[in-house]
């Protein structure tokens, strides 16, 4: 096939709606002023919320940028090499500002959980002083319920504050990255100085993918130990069962993407089918005004996806492309070309495709 395919790998995150809480801000009746233990909850409340914003967009974002370190298996070039370096180069930097964002992050969060258990401490200490002084036995046990449940808060909330910790080997991988990085900025000075041979250029290209197999690992790492922070959320806007994962390969089974393309210099649109039984067809169309014109390539193969998002095609059952793909959202994933037999130049090129409706 001459132009890309892609699959897909979703964050997935399994929400379960809770009982609506009472902070300070909500309308209370008369003229009454909020007591100051709830105004306090609601900070701290508003803080975690934040916080936990903040992780479930870490953890996105260390999902996504996976596909960043995936490295083309094409070797006729220096000038090839040299941009599948200075990219794997900058995605590694990216990687580790983000571990060491995290380390900083994991100690504020922590902060702020133990502040939270308190607040909620406070609340149900009040709750339990409005059920000793009422004097219906029917209200005394409304109130005493009340304050179980931000018992159940505070406890909650310390005890995740207490599992709170980087995770264990991180920052030695981290190190081994940041020393592959140095080597990374010597080879581009080296390929400054004149060609390699083919045979080179293929060695130094397989270094090149064992450091982007250790950067993928790192990332992957990274992105369970955030999610694993929010399982025990009390938002049901964050919060993830123990065993859910970020990613999920989903089907392509009859389904229809489309994206943007060039071809001959003209702006052109690929639309792929799956079909059951892991057949696929492709057809491109050029572009004007109002949208799709004529037929300008047809296609048809089969294709072969992994766990991992890599995906292999094949014509005549000969493997004529491989590449990688990362789903963004439920109808839009990015494919990227690792190596095309029939068309070396596609290496490293990366598609975006839509759902078509």
């Amino acid at each position: 096939m001459r132009r890309a395919i892609a699959a897909a790998l979703a964050a997935v995150c399994v929400l379960t709606l809770g009982g609506r809480e009472i902070f300070a801000g909500d309308d209370l009746p008369g003229d009454k002023l909020p007591e100051p233990a709830l105004q306090f909850a609601k900070e701290a409340t508003r803080h975690l919320t934040e916080a936990e914003r903040e992780w479930t967009k870490m953890a996105e974002r260390l999902a996504k940028c996976q596909a960043d370190f995936a490295v083309a298996d094409r070797t006729d070039s220096d000038g090839f090499l040299r941009d599948e370096a200075g990219r794997l180069l900058t995605s590694a930097k990216k990687l580790l500002a983000d571990r060491k964002q995290m380390s900083t992050d994991l100690d504020r969060f922590q902060v702020a959980l133990n502040k939270a258990a308190e607040n909620y401490r406070e609340v149900a200490a009040l709750y339990k002083s409005h059920a000793d002084k009422a004097k219906s036995g029917e209200v005394k046990e409304d109130y005493r319920e009340l304050a179980k449940a931000y018992e159940r808060k505070a406890t909650a909330a310390a005890e995740r504050g207490r599992k709170i910790g980087m995770p264990s080997g991180t920052e030695t991988k981290a190190d081994v990255i940041d020393e592959g990085n140095l080597f990374l900025e010597r080879l581009l000075e080296a390929l400054t100085v004149g060609p390699m041979t083919q045979a080179e250029r293929g060695a130094i290209a397989a270094r090149l993918r064992k450091h982007g197999e250790r950067c993928k690992a790192l990332a992957e790492e990274l992105r369970r130990s955030a999610e694993t922070l929010l399982q025990d959320s009390d938002s049901p806007e964050f919060r993830r069962p123990a065993g859910a994962s970020a990613k999920t390969v989903g089907s392509l089974d009859g389904a229809s993407w489309s994206a943007p393309v060039t071809v001959a210099g003209a702006k052109c649109v690929t639309v792929i089918r799956f079909d059951k039984g892991g057949t696929c067809s492709q057809s491109t169309y050029a572009v004007g005004p109002n949208g799709k014109r004529q037929l300008v390539g047809f296609g048809s193969g089969s294709y072969r996806m992994d766990a991992g998002g890599t995906l292999s095609f094949y014509q005549a059952g000969m493997q004529v492309e491989t590449g990688t793909a990362t789903f963004l959202g439920k109808d839009q994933w990015s494919y990227r070309i690792l190596n095309n037999v029939l068309e070396s130049k596609l290496a490293g090129q990366q598609l975006l495709f839509t759902r078509e409706p």
